[in-house]
């Protein structure tokens, strides 16, 4: 699953991608609580695109 915060135009300063990676390490953390049937295998927050985003990897029965 890909998550991703706003789309380019919301990222023309550092500033704004530092606060995404924030939603997005967030949302990651809170992702098994609110999910505890699922376990997450892989995690990684990409940087390198027009907009920050979550890659989230899981599975029902690792």
């Amino acid at each position: 699953m890909i998550i991703q915060v706003g789309d380019k135009n919301d990222f023309t300063s550092e500033e704004k991608r530092d606060e995404a990676v924030s939603i997005l390490t967030e949302y990651y953390h809170d992702f098994q609580l609110r999910n505890p049937k699922l376990k997450v295998y892989n995690a990684v927050i990409h940087n390198d695109e027009a907009s920050p985003h979550l890659h989230l990897n899981f599975c029902s029965s690792c």
